[in-house]
């Protein structure tokens, strides 16, 4: 009996470790978290002072799709926000859900400024192709093709030397390439259009989120609630989940060891 219950704590043990675990993969991210727009029922950003978005009353409608809330848009709506001057440098991730029908032509999914700022920056689609462009890394093109009628998770890093698109939590396509993304205020943020009102994307979009930092492939999986893979922590920052299980697996094999001593 007391050696089903040992089991039983052991594995109730193990799962809060587990729990423990995925918290801090999602926080380590947040912390770098400098825009989101979780679009459920308004244009609001979470991150305080980053810019709300300015949702039209027509054109567009707060859905749920495949049990994701978001923003349904009709194509030329605009949703936009004047003068933002977040910048994303050269280590960042832009991660958003999409669902969007096949159409032949360029769509605009999220867009920094004009074309003709530096601190210009884009992420759309051509013809259901996921693609990226800023003036001073030119046009990155996956080759990974979304526009499928289907519920995607999107997210696009970039670390100074590379840049990775990941669909559904996988990493499918690297790109080597050096450089930075300009600092600056762009005239405006757009969703689903350019600034000078060109290529409009029609289908729908949530959960919009633009990190300072190049998230991993398991924070990436977070995002897209796809399960994650044991990674190794690194040396520097707060990591106590090794501590913690040494101390458990410690703890169990003493409790372990003193029932053997008491049988024999």
């Amino acid at each position: 009996m007391k050696k089903r219950s040992l089991k039983a704590l052991m594995g109730v043990v193990l799962a809060v470790i587990l729990i423990i675990s995925c918290i801090l993969i999602v926080n380590a991210a947040d912390s770098n978290l400098i825009s989101h727009w979780k679009l459920e029922a308004d244009g609001i950003n979470s991150v305080a002072e980053a810019g709300d978005f300015v949702v039209p009353d027509t054109g567009v409608e707060f859905v749920t799709v495949d049990g994701q809330k978001g923003l349904s848009i009709t194509r030329g709506t605009v949703i936009y926000r004047h003068n933002w001057g977040v910048n994303i440098g050269s280590n960042f991730t832009i991660a958003m859900y999409v669902k969007s029908a096949p159409f032949e032509g360029f769509e605009i999914l999220f867009a920094k400024g004009r074309k003709d700022e530096q601190c210009h920056f884009e992420v759309y689609l051509e013809s259901g192709y996921l693609c990226f462009y800023a003036p001073s890394l030119g046009d990155l093109k996956s080759g990974i093709h979304i526009s499928d009628n289907e519920l995607h998770h999107i997210a696009i890093t970039f670390d100074g030397q590379k840049a990775d698109f990941h669909v559904d939590g996988e990493n499918l396509k690297t790109i080597e390439i050096q450089g930075s993304v300009a600092d600056g205020v762009g005239e405006a943020v757009m969703l689903g259009l350019l600034v000078e009102q060109m290529f409009g994307f029609e289908g729908f979009i949530s959960d919009l989120r633009v990190y300072n930092k190049a998230l991993s492939d398991n924070e990436i999986k977070e995002l897209a609630g796809v399960e994650t893979e044991p990674e190794p922590q690194p040396e520097t920052g707060v990591s106590f989940l090794p501590a913690i299980m040494v101390i458990v697996t410690s703890a169990c094999s003493t409790v372990l060891l003193k029932k053997k001593k008491v049988v024999a």
